[in-house]
């Protein structure tokens, strides 16, 4: 049995035990999986109830995955309380418990200045500098709040060939890889779409003489993919893929479909998922994407891999991220035949069958951001 020691305080807490589950990616079945407070310290079989008032959560015939990790998250922009609330829930309900945020600089520092670093940490949420609406003189901004903060990331967003031209683009590169920060470059595709593909050609070309650790995300297109796959030339350069029903072809550039999305998820390593579709709810998107890849005999436990822990895996989450194992956040989720039965984030019960509980870690503090 994989076991943390217990310490007194771990003695007196109140447990969550998950009893006879499949763990995705695990050969056993019927293991249990013991959480204190807001940590994983058990895994095994038979474990047995620590206290009286232990919780127990009956998940016989489900498979148990790590929660789901929106990478590109709205809540930072949104400015009011309900609706940040209606999101959360739905979120949740979809099986999401850790969210990925960006910001401006002078947001960042508002926001950052009302939170510690270990509420930030009970929040799930990390947070991205937007550094497209960066100035030259922001830099030591970023790099102060990034030492106090331990940030791991910073985001650019490219909508054409013009802003890949920008100087500020090696500034962003030097500084990320001397940080050791990850470098987001978000695909735009509301500008001068014909140019991305000659703009992601000049910034694979740059981050190859940088050696920053890279992530693509909102990649769509297919002749996009192809371009990073041929341009990229180590293994700190990511792409994040999304398929996106309501998108067309435009010019030359085809969007990806569900098809190419399975051939390229069991073949590349260096590429996590998503699926956007405007105005669907998280459990049906997520219902939606187990459907897709289940066409292509991707199973449950491959497509939760994609979506969770190669997502932590790079944007420097794991190992308390993405992952069951002792040690690790309580952010679970249970699910049969791609509908979310049950979830558990920071180490509490948040959604059962159909009931999202009010004490989803975050909630709180995020009124507290935007008030």
């Amino acid at each position: 049995m994989e076991r943390k020691n217990l310490n007194r305080c771990q003695v007196l807490m109140r447990y969550f035990l998950i009893k006879n589950c499949k763990i995705a990616n695990r050969q056993e079945t019927n293991l249990d999986i013991l959480i204190a407070k807001n940590k994983i310290i058990a895994i095994g079989n038979g474990i047995a109830r620590p206290s009286v008032d232990t919780n127990i959560f009956d998940a016989q015939g489900y498979l148990v995955t790590p929660g789901f990790i929106d990478i590109c998250s709205p809540f930072l922009s949104l400015n009011n309380t309900e609706e940040i609330r209606r999101l959360i829930h739905d979120d949740v309900a979809g099986g999401y418990t850790t969210w990925i945020g960006f910001e401006s600089a002078t947001k960042m520092t508002q926001t950052l200045s009302r939170l510690g670093k270990q509420e930030l940490r009970t929040l799930n949420y990390s947070l991205h500098f937007d550094a497209d609406q960066f100035k030259h003189g922001d830099l030591n901004k970023m790099k102060s709040l990034s030492a106090t903060y331990g940030l791991p990331s910073m985001r650019y967003t490219i909508s054409d060939l013009q802003t890949a031209q920008n100087d500020r683009i090696d500034l962003y590169l030097a500084t990320a890889a001397k940080n050791k920060m990850l470098l987001i470059f978000s695909l735009s595709h509301n500008g001068n779409i014909a140019e991305i593909p000659s703009a992601l050609e000049l910034i694979c070309k740059k981050i190859n003489n940088t050696k920053c650790k890279t992530l693509f995300a909102n990649v769509r297109y297919v002749e996009e993919i192809e371009m990073i796959n041929r341009l990229r030339t180590d293994n700190d350069t990511y792409a994040q893929i999304c398929l996106a029903p309501h998108i067309h072809p435009i010019g030359n550039l085809n969007p990806i479909d569900d098809r190419l999305m399975g051939t390229m998820l069991r073949e590349n390593k260096w590429i996590c998922a998503d699926i956007i579709i405007p105005d669907m709810p998280a459990p049906q998107r997520i219902a939606q994407s187990f459907d897709i890849c289940k066409k292509y005999n991707i199973t449950e436990e491959e497509i939760t891999e994609y979506m969770t822990t190669r997502k932590c895996r790079i944007v420097g989450l794991t190992p308390e991220k993405g992952q069951i194992i002792v040690g690790g956040d309580a952010d679970i989720c249970i699910i049969k035949n791609g509908k979310i039965r049950a979830v558990v984030q920071n180490g509490k019960l948040t959604y059962d069958n159909g009931i999202i509980h009010e004490n989803i870690s975050g909630l709180q503090a995020f009124r507290r951001i935007i008030n």
